[in-house]
């Protein structure tokens, strides 16, 4: 594997990582599975509230086979983002209701943005 790591010296934090497959990796020399060389993946970081980290982005793309027959094909984009610091007094409940608002406002957005 061939790849990029970004780090904030400051705070020896992990921002980002990516990296490529330069040849196939081979579980059980082969015989359990194997990952095709070219495959590719992100992994991002960032800082969303004093001191606190969280997965902000993932992108994989990875193909192979498993057990000589079953093939794996791994291709995943996943952004997070829009993370807002809510007061500490927020109940639970209060939360939930948050997180259901957001829920739904967010499918609005992306049935909108299908059509």
């Amino acid at each position: 594997m061939e790849g990029t790591v970004w780090l904030d010296m400051e705070q020896k934090r992990l921002v980002r990582m990516s990296g490529v497959l330069t040849s196939d990796v081979k579980f059980g020399w082969g015989v359990l599975g194997h990952l095709a060389k070219g495959g590719t993946f992100v992994v991002e970081q960032r800082e969303v509230g004093k001191g606190h980290w969280e997965l902000t982005r993932l992108d994989m793309d990875m193909n192979g086979k498993a057990l000589f027959f079953k093939t794996i094909e791994v291709k995943q984009a996943v952004r997070n983002f829009g993370f807002k610091p809510v007061s500490a007094e927020v109940t639970l409940q209060q939360a939930a209701e948050i997180l259901k608002r957001n829920s739904v406002a967010s499918e609005g957005r992306d049935s909108a943005a299908r059509h």
